[in-house]
């Protein structure tokens, strides 16, 4: 199983990402664990933040998904991070 989180303010945009992550899921036959959070803080909070893959929003009020990032990477070097943006200026603070 695959651990996956979303880390977004806009229920919107996680509504999407976990339809397409299921729709890879049931198409390749991996089995997916999605949890969704709305902002850093409460990716903060949880108790069980161990994924294997790590959705983040660039763009989100309080922390922004670069800087949940670095405080992710204090303590696990581990985990995929992948940035997602919709407005071009932050497109390449993800890389």
């Amino acid at each position: 199983m695959i651990r996956i989180g979303i880390v977004d303010d806009e229920k919107q945009e996680r509504d999407q990402l976990k339809q397409a992550l299921a729709r890879f899921g049931a198409e390749n036959g991996t089995e997916l664990n999605v949890q969704e959070f709305d902002c850093a803080a409460v990716y903060l909070a949880a108790q069980d933040r161990d994924f294997d893959i790590l959705y983040l929003d660039i763009d989100m009020p309080q922390m922004s998904g670069m800087e949940l990032a670095e405080k992710i990477r204090e303590t696990d070097q581990d985990v995929i991070l992948i940035f997602c943006t919709n407005l071009q200026q932050f497109a390449l603070n993800g890389y």
